[in-house]
């Protein structure tokens, strides 16, 4: 829903401390699968730009656990997922993609659609991170980027991760500043 995402990220952006991982659509009616170009059209026409999200694509057929079925479901389990073992792993400064910190592993069946390395960079040119299907059959994030349409730091997940935890800590210290005198030694402690 076009409407609620704009709405949620109009209060995440004034926030300012949380990221925001956006589900895009399935695009498959069926038998008849979407294509990269589909959902590239579609998200150009929302005008999103923000580096405060981020969104996957294609979905996922996973085993539920509990019934045993199967289901298709948006990558946003897999990208939340990566980004705690990122955390676990590395640093909150590291890309949450590529095999070892974004491989999905578990009950993760397949790719609605395997994408090919051109599909792949059609998605990643156009601010929607591909989830794809390796040869050896290992189903992964090959993709970190915000969906801030112009090109600079802020349009890697990694580096938006970074600034959200320096303005927490800033926050955190400047705190006990607060009512000092404002001269040279107080600026020297901050």
């Amino acid at each position: 829903n076009e409407t609620v995402i704009k709405y949620a990220l109009d209060v995440i952006e004034n926030r300012a401390d949380v990221f925001y991982v956006i589900d895009a659509p399935r695009l498959n009616d069926g038998s008849i699968k979407g294509t990269p170009e589909e959902l590239v059209s579609l998200l150009r026409g929302t005008g999103i730009d923000t580096s405060y999200a981020a969104t996957y694509w294609p979905w996922l057929q996973i085993e539920d656990a509990n019934t045993g079925k199967n289901s298709y479901q948006a990558p946003t389990f897999l990208a939340t997922k990566s980004i705690a073992r990122t955390d676990k792993l590395a640093n909150l400064w590291s890309a949450p993609a590529g095999v070892t910190r974004a491989s999905a592993g578990g009950l993760t069946i397949k790719p609605d659609l395997v994408l090919n390395k051109a599909q792949r960079d059609t998605l990643y040119a156009n601010k929607i991170n591909p989830v794809a299907r390796l040869q050896d059959g290992t189903i992964a994030i090959f993709g970190q980027k915000t969906l801030q349409t112009r090109q600079s730091a802020l349009d890697r997940i990694n580096v938006r991760r970074l600034l959200l935890h320096l303005r927490k800590v800033v926050s955190i210290i400047s705190a006990s500043l607060v009512f000092e005198q404002n001269d040279q030694k107080l600026r020297d402690q901050f």
